[in-house]
């Protein structure tokens, strides 16, 4: 079997688990109106991932997000 049919099911998610960046990744774009669209799009995917049976952990953070990320976030 092809590596890539193996993986490519969403039955490849179950028991996998996911930490998810908060702090001026996704915070910042939930409340910022022009990266709302974007914010609600990620909340689906992750809805959809958990609906495979993965584990998703929130606000997870980078070690040293408060040095690495601007104030204002990222501009994406």
């Amino acid at each position: 079997m092809h590596f890539a049919a193996i993986v490519s099911g969403k039955e490849t998610l179950r028991g996998a688990q996911f930490g998810l960046p908060w702090k001026g990744v996704w915070e910042k774009a939930s409340q910022n109106e022009a990266a709302r669209k974007h914010y609600q799009i990620f909340e689906q995917v992750i809805e959809r991932i958990r609906g495979a049976g993965a584990n998703v952990i929130e606000y997870t953070d980078f070690p040293s997000a408060e040095e690495i990320i601007p104030p204002g976030g990222w501009d994406w």
